[in-house]
């Protein structure tokens, strides 16, 4: 199931698609309403922080992404950078 869903990820990228479009499909993999509504809100936040199409984000923006959330407890960077992870 997780090979599907990286492929048809990738194919959605390549195709073009726009980054809203990528969120969007990529949230309706997650069966909990409440998931796809909080990770479509953390990917938003995300690319608002980074101010770039998702095929320009780099590393470098990971990692200033993961210092802008130090003011927030344990649990919830681990949550909001596995999300990331999980979109990228």
């Amino acid at each position: 199931m997780q090979d599907q869903i990286v492929a048809v990820h990738q194919s959605i990228v390549a195709s073009g698609s726009t980054d809203e479009t990528v969120i969007e499909l990529w949230a309706a993999t997650k069966e909990s309403l409440l998931t796809r509504s909080d990770y479509t809100r953390i990917a938003g936040e995300f690319m608002v922080f980074v101010k770039k199409p998702m095929n320009q984000i780099s590393l470098n923006d990971l990692i200033a992404y993961r210092e802008s959330i130090r003011r927030y407890k344990d649990g919830t960077q681990k949550r909001l950078i596995s999300t990331i992870k999980s979109l990228l």
